[in-house]
């Protein structure tokens, strides 16, 4: 980036702004396609893989209204700028993703105690196949613009995609399961994701803590 300092901070913001929108489409795309075959085909690995997935969307409208106020300049009230509204909706996506682990549970263990045997078809796999391509791509891409732009929104929600990406990686286990004769994995291994989500979350609302306690730069 060259000019001035307002004018690479305007720059930097757009560049922000621009991943947000990309990722957004992607991320409605994928929560979409998991959500309608998860609660078609009654299984429920695929529709917390999908509640999960809408979460990430939703992270990137609460990361677009945060960049929007980060990029004000510095005035009387702030005269250090507003830059720290990022950490701030780092820490709110860490809550969400945290939301996310108590509704994996809810359906897990709805799951166990119904005893359901959902089907598996063929097509079901090759959309999750399909919806995990995606999200590795978009976790490797929102990683390194937010290292290049030095950006705290970017690295949490590239964090947060990640941990669509494990649950994704499960979900297709359970489904391998399944269609072997195992219909309780459905339940089992989607509770067992909850492990990686809480992981996941802890990580990011720890690294918005020391942004917002002065204890790392943004």
């Amino acid at each position: 980036m060259t000019g001035s300092a307002p004018d690479r901070a305007a720059e930097r913001t757009a560049s922000v702004r621009r991943v947000l929108i990309l990722i957004l489409g992607a991320n409605l795309l994928v929560s979409l396609s998991k959500l309608t075959i998860g609660l078609i085909q009654g299984l429920a690995a695929v529709t917390a893989d999908g509640i999960h997935s809408l979460v990430d969307a939703s992270s990137n409208v609460v990361g677009l209204f945060a960049v929007h106020f980060a990029a004000r300049p510095a005035d009387r009230e702030h005269p250090y700028g507003h830059a720290k509204f990022e950490a701030l909706a780092a820490l709110f996506i860490g809550g969400m993703v945290g939301m996310t682990a108590v509704e994996l549970v809810r359906m897990s263990v709805n799951a166990l105690v119904e005893g359901r045997s959902p089907t598996v078809s063929g097509w079901t796999v090759g959309i999750m196949v399909g919806t995990l391509v995606v999200n590795i791509g978009v976790a490797a891409y929102e990683r390194r613009e937010g290292r290049r732009l030095k950006s705290a929104i970017l690295l949490a929600d590239a964090d947060h995609t990640f941990s669509d990406v494990l649950v994704t990686i499960g979900v297709l286990g359970s489904l391998l399961l399944v269609r072997l004769g195992y219909p309780q994995a459905d339940g089992i291994l989607a509770l067992a994701l909850v492990g990686f989500i809480v992981y996941i979350a802890v990580g990011i609302v720890k690294g918005a803590i020391f942004v917002l306690a002065d204890a790392a730069r943004l």
